[in-house]
């Protein structure tokens, strides 16, 4: 009954979400779209410009009888670039012309600069709308002249500058993804109510059963959260919003270099007219969803305090209620073999009912 924070994956039972949990197939229509849209805007002038000097290098390689004179006009732009061998070598295996394998490579360079665009769009946000609208934002101003010169985001021809590009925004993309992984696990996901609508301003909080850490954050507009950098260790996650129910997930399972997703459900508080409190005593009860494999009753919910510790199994459909003085508590929930499933701070100071749904992870 645990879910390890680990490859990216969620073993909740709830809908998996996870930054980049998105159709596979979306970026690569997006980008391929693009390509194709930007050429129809930006053309194809494969010899303007330095286009030139880079062809009559690739013509020079194919046909070394070509430019018998002034020949160092025109190898000196190969002296130091692997441009021009490069695409006399695809043009010898491939059998193509080679006006059709610069405009491939072209083609291809700038899918591949698009492609690391969105690569690096998603280590910045975690909406998918976020990040198609920075690529297509790309896609519409790569031939827009760089501020103060006359070098564009990327020519309408292929050149080494094309290949480049992609590959540095690339390793940009990996040094990310590297120092993330230097900060520690990460766990995300994303708070909904019951119709399956984004709770905003919900307080997400990941605490560890020996209470030694506690991190929390509030949603946005979206419902996600996320945390980074945990130490390893079991955890319970919570959920709480004045108009639901306090939710609380686990044991999440942090391990090193791991990543993971819970996604939390809050139902609504119901207004069924219970008055069931007295000024000496709080009322704490719920239900646990998610047991299997083991029967409810042969779990024990807990509250420790100060004081000591108030005990009571589960009922057989799930439910638990205690009536305990107004103090701060940790409430615990043990499986038949006394492992903690749950350790969650619940502070009851102000007399009242305290109600919570606990569902476990597999």
């Amino acid at each position: 009954m645990a879910t390890s924070v680990a490859a990216l994956e969620s073993h909740s039972g709830s809908e998996q979400f996870t930054p980049a949990d998105q159709s596979r197939a979306f970026p690569l229509l997006l980008v391929s779209a693009l390509t194709f849209f930007a050429l129809a805007i930006d053309g194809y002038h494969p010899y303007a410009e330095d286009g030139g000097l880079y062809l009559a290098g690739v013509l020079r390689l194919l046909d070394p009888s070509l430019y018998p004179h002034a020949t160092a006009f025109v190898l000196e732009p190969m002296r130091h670039s692997l441009f021009a061998p490069t695409v006399a070598a695809a043009v010898r295996l491939t059998h193509l012309s080679l006006p059709i394998v610069l405009l491939a490579l072209h083609l291809a360079s700038i899918w591949a600069t698009l492609f690391a665009a969105w690569m690096l769009a998603s280590r910045c946000w975690t909406r998918r709308t976020a990040r198609a609208g920075a690529v297509v934002l790309l896609a519409c101003w790569l031939a827009l002249p760089v501020a103060g010169t006359a070098l564009m985001m990327m020519d309408p021809y292929a050149t080494a500058r094309s290949l480049a590009t992609p590959v540095m925004v690339l390793a940009l993309v990996g040094a990310i993804s590297g120092s993330s992984r230097a900060a520690g696990p990460l766990l995300s996901g994303k708070v909904t109510d019951e119709s399956g609508r984004a709770v905003k301003a919900a307080s997400v909080a990941l605490e560890s059963f020996d209470g030694a850490t506690r991190v929390a954050m509030m949603t946005g507009p979206d419902g996600l959260f996320s945390f980074a950098g945990v130490p390893e260790g079991s955890y319970s996650l919570s959920a709480s919003e004045p108009d639901h129910l306090l939710a609380i997930y686990g044991p999440v399972v942090v391990v090193a270099n791991g990543a993971g997703a819970v996604n939390i459900k809050l139902e609504r508080l119901p207004n069924d007219g219970r008055d069931l409190v007295s000024c000496d005593r709080s009322l704490v009860w719920g239900e646990v969803g998610g047991v299997r494999k083991v029967l409810p009753s042969e779990m024990l919910f807990c509250m420790k305090g100060a004081k000591g510790k108030t005990c009571t199994h589960l009922t057989g459909t799930g439910s638990y209620t205690l009536y305990v003085p107004p103090a701060k508590y940790v409430m615990t929930l043990q499986g038949p073999r006394q492992e903690e499933l749950v350790s969650q701070a619940l502070d009851v100071t102000y007399c009242g009912e305290y109600r919570s749904k606990i569902t476990l992870l597999e």
